[in-house]
C-alpha cells in the first residue's frame, strides 16, 4: 500500500497551514529530473490514434449486407439480410475512415506563468489539471521537484495540461504542444463510432483503442517504426508497461481489468503515532488522462475513474487556499509509483 510517513513538523507545518490559509511560492528550485518533451511517439496524438484505428480495421473480414459493407471486429452497426464474405480491408481505406472520424478532442498545452499572479491563475481554475512537468514521456515517471532549465530565475516554472478544444483558458502565456484525441473522453457506453461517408459504419472499445495505440510504436521496450522488436529492445520489469493486468491479489477496487486507483497517505505524530492525513489531493495519471480523489479522516483515498493499464500516483501539499513547504520554497510532492496496486 502507498503510505508515505510525513515527519512530526511537515504535520505540525501542514496543520497550521490550513488554519492560516497562507499562499506559498511554486516550486523555482531544483534540478531537472525528467525528459524534455520531444519523444519518438505519442499514443494520444491525432495521427497517433488514426493509425491506430487503421490498424484494427485491417484483416477484419467484411460483410456484404444488402449490398452495403460492415466489419467483425467491434460492433457491427449496420445490419441488413444476405451477409457475405467480402475482402479484407486495407490500410489506405481504414486510415480514410479514420481521418473522417478522428479530430483533435483535447489539445496537450504548456503554460508559461511570468509571475506569481499568472500561477495563481492557472490554481485558481478549479476545472483545469496542471502538472509542473511533462506529460508525454511517462516512462520515465516525475519522482519530484522539478524545475524546467529553461525558465529564469524567480519565475513560476512551466506547467502542463490537457484540456478540452473548447475550453476557455486562463489569461496566461502558453504554448499548444500537439492535438490529442482521448478515446475514453470521448466514447459513448464506451464505444467510439466511426464513419464513413458521414454514415456511422463500426463502432470500437475506446479502450482496445487506447491499448492498440499505447501497445504500438515503441511503447513495449523500443522498434522500429513498424512495431518491430529487437531482442535487445524488448522490456524489463522496469519498463513502461502496456496491456491489461489482472490483480495480483484480492483487491475490491480491481476486477481484472478496470482498477480504480487507490490508497492511504499518513503522517507520523509522536503523541499521537500513525494518523490519517485529512482533505489532500491525490492524483492518478496515465499520459493525459487524470482521476482524482481527496484523502478522508484516516487518510484513505479513491480517484474517480478506472485504468486498464497501470497508472503513475502524484500529489503535493498545495490547495489554492494553502502550501506546505518541502523547505526549498515549494509545496511539499510526492510521486509515483507506477502500480496496478494501492
Amino acid at each position: 500500500m502507498m503510505i508515505r510517513k510525513l515527519n512530526l513538523a511537515l504535520s505540525v507545518f501542514f496543520l497550521l497551514a490550513i488554519a492560516g490559509c497562507k499562499k506559498e511560492s511554486p516550486d523555482i528550485s531544483g534540478n531537472p529530473n525528467v525528459p524534455s518533451t520531444t519523444k519518438k511517439h505519442n499514443p494520444y496524438s491525432v495521427a497517433s490514434m488514426r493509425q491506430a484505428v487503421a490498424t484494427l480495421l485491417v484483416g477484419d473480414v467484411q460483410l456484404s449486407k444488402a449490398g452495403k459493407m460492415a466489419y467483425v471486429k467491434g460492433k457491427m452497426l449496420m445490419s441488413g439480410a444476405g451477409a457475405g464474405a467480402s475482402r479484407q480491408m486495407s490500410m489506405d481505406r481504414g486510415l480514410a475512415i479514420a481521418s473522417q472520424t478522428i479530430a483533435a478532442s483535447h489539445y496537450y498545452i504548456k503554460f508559461m506563468p511570468r509571475d506569481q499572479a499568472d500561477y495563481d491563475k492557472l490554481k485558481a481554475d478549479s476545472n483545469l489539471t496542471i502538472y509542473p512537468f511533462p506529460l508525454d514521456n511517462p516512462k520515465q515517471p516525475y519522482s519530484g521537484s522539478y524545475r524546467d532549465p529553461g525558465v529564469p530565475q524567480g519565475v513560476p516554472t512551466y506547467q502542463y495540461a490537457a484540456v478540452p478544444v473548447a475550453y476557455r483558458l486562463p489569461n496566461v502565456p502558453y504554448e499548444k504542444i500537439e492535438d490529442l484525441f482521448l478515446p475514453v473522453e470521448q466514447a459513448s457506453g464506451g464505444l467510439i463510432t466511426l464513419s464513413e461517408n458521414n454514415q456511422s459504419i463500426y463502432a470500437i472499445s475506446a479502450q482496445t483503442l487506447s491499448s492498440e495505440s499505447e501497445c504500438s510504436e515503441g511503447e513495449t521496450g523500443g522498434g522500429d517504426n513498424d512495431g518491430t522488436q529487437h531482442e535487445d529492445q524488448m522490456p524489463t520489469n522496469d519498463d513502461w508497461y502496456c496491456g491489461p493486468d489482472g490483480p495480483g491479489t484480492v483487491d475490491p477496487y480491481d476486477d481484472g481489468y478496470n482498477f480504480r486507483a487507490h490508497g492511504r497517505i499518513t503522517a507520523h505524530d509522536n503523541s499521537l503515532g500513525t494518523v490519517g492525513v485529512e482533505g489532500l489531493r491525490v492524483r492518478a495519471y496515465r499520459w493525459f488522462t487524470t482521476y482524482n480523489g481527496f484523502t478522508d479522516a484516516n487518510g484513505y483515498y479513491a480517484v474517480d475513474g478506472t485504468f486498464t493499464n497501470p497508472p503513475n500516483y502524484w500529489m503535493d501539499f498545495e490547495r489554492y487556499e494553502f502550501s506546505v513547504n518541502d523547505g526549498s520554497g515549494g509545496p511539499r510532492e510526492i510521486g509515483g509509483p507506477q502500480i496496478r496496486a494501492a
